[in-house]
């Protein structure tokens, strides 16, 4: 039954992808060529910050350059776990039928991921050997940190599935994670460092020049590992009951009643509610790394508030997908078009920046950082809630967990597309004299102009 049901969904997927390409032609053509061109930018990005970090190894930084993109890829998978739906996604009918659960999660999430992954293992393995080639290392180092990276995904969703179970009241499934968690620790402590775990050889590969083989030996057998343990999980997660119960948040005639019910719309859902919870628990993990391992500043600050982002960004990408259920409401509203995109675009907004100001609030109590370093974080959340955004208009999400991969996919080549442009456009600008903060801010307005416009044409393009 697992391969008929994976396969079925798989070609629901496509079909899905096919005809919002077919709807939105242009913006296909450019994920097309973003993921064409992603690799190569990403070479040259990664000897770029390779050449920086040459010669400066030391004093666990190789550690925190594997832990930094462990925590994103973390926080990336617990969200992802959190809004997995279950068996009922896939219809009455094909949840009725005779098949285990474990053959739903593989047909739900793993092979829509291995789609996904198109777009993204290019670039992810291209960035980490051309860095460790810059950090004279051998490029096999590079595949072990962006095996540990990918390893990091189901690892952030088993410990979503503990969460969960502890919530849910099934308590020897948190149990189970919870001894998971300390032979992690066990494991990561005789490697020499304990919350990398059994990824600990791939900063040691970097750092230390030691055997490449044996770390992604140890990043492969992670991945896989966890990968099994996870599909385990969630096939033993019970169904969540639909809750039919009112609304805490009472809505009136005035002028934030727009506002209001997107807010309403967004904070009620669970995938939302658990992927922030998640964001700002592994951002505070990394501002805890940061500052037990005595990382100089502003380590603590850059570490946390980029580990929370992707999963600050759940929000801006559900919103185009929450409020498109109700479409023909917000389309017969006694309000212009306009207002209806720029609530929903400010909601977003505030949604996805404030779980990051949460965490940067704590690293900066901890630790100092330059305002430098904060206007830099600030001009990324704001940047990744537009592009996150404009993905969830273009690939809604969905209830499925293939469509939610695909709004992850869209959202990492349109992120991918944004800093390419960034990258080119402003150095010139400040060539031509005009202020750094001048082009950020005018960066920041032009996302969030084109954000809101986005929304309001993709709730209006849901008409016929």
């Amino acid at each position: 039954m697992s391969w008929p049901l994976c396969s079925a969904v798989a070609r629901c997927q496509v079909r899905r992808l096919r005809e919002r390409g077919a709807a939105n032609p242009l913006a296909a053509l450019a994920v097309v060529a973003v993921a064409a061109v992603a690799p190569f930018a990403c070479v040259r990005l990664g000897s770029a910050l390779g050449g920086e970090l040459r010669g400066s190894l030391g004093d666990g930084v190789a550690a925190a350059i594997v832990a930094g993109p462990v925590l994103a890829a973390a926080v990336a998978g617990s969200a992802l776990a959190t809004s997995l739906p279950g068996r009922s996604a896939l219809g009455a009918q094909v949840a009725a039928a005779p098949f285990r659960c474990r053959d739903a999660v593989v047909a739900e999430c793993l092979v829509p991921m291995l789609g996904g992954g198109v777009l993204l293992l290019g670039p992810l393995f291209a960035f980490a050997t051309s860095m460790a080639s810059a950090l004279d290392r051998d490029p096999v180092a590079g595949v072990a940190l962006a095996l540990a990276t990918l390893a990091a995904v189901p690892g952030g969703a088993v410990l979503a599935e503990g969460i969960l179970g502890a919530l849910g009241g099934a308590w020897r499934q948190a149990g189970v994670v919870g001894a998971g968690v300390a032979a992690w620790a066990l494991v990561g402590w005789k490697l020499g460092t304990t919350a990398l775990g059994p990824l600990a050889p791939a900063a040691t590969a970097l750092g230390e020049g030691e055997s490449s083989a044996r770390a992604c030996a140890w990043s492969s057998a992670a991945l896989l590992g966890l990968v099994c343990a996870w599909v385990a999980l969630a096939a033993r997660r019970p169904e969540r009951p639909r809750r039919a119960g009112s609304s805490s948040i009472k809505l009136v005639r005035r002028r934030g009643a727009v506002p209001g019910a997107v807010l309403a719309l967004l904070v009620r859902r669970t995938d939302v509610r658990l992927s922030t919870a998640a964001a700002v628990g592994f951002g505070l993990g990394g501002v805890l790394l940061a500052t037990v391992t005595d990382a100089p500043a502003p380590a603590a600050f850059m570490l946390g508030t980029t580990t929370a982002l992707l999963g600050c960004i759940v929000p801006s990408l559900a919103t185009c997908g929450g409020m498109c259920v109700g479409r023909w409401l917000w389309l017969a509203a006694p309000c212009p078009s306009a207002t209806i995109g720029r609530s929903a675009w400010g909601v977003a907004l505030v949604l996805t920046t404030l779980p990051a100001a949460v965490v940067g609030g704590v690293a900066l109590a901890v630790s100092a950082a330059s305002w430098s370093a904060v206007g830099t974080v600030a001009i990324v959340v704001v940047l990744a809630a537009d592009t996150a955004a404009i993905a969830g208009v273009l690939v809604p999400w969905r209830g499925g967990a293939g469509d939610q991969l695909a709004t992850f996919a869209a959202f990492g080549a349109l992120a991918i597309a944004t800093s390419l442009a960034i990258g080119v456009v402003a150095p010139r600008l400040v060539a031509f004299g005009l202020p750094d903060a001048a082009v950020a801010l005018a960066a920041c307005l032009g996302g969030s102009a084109t954000a809101t416009v986005v929304l309001r044409r993709g709730l209006e393009g849901t008409r016929a």
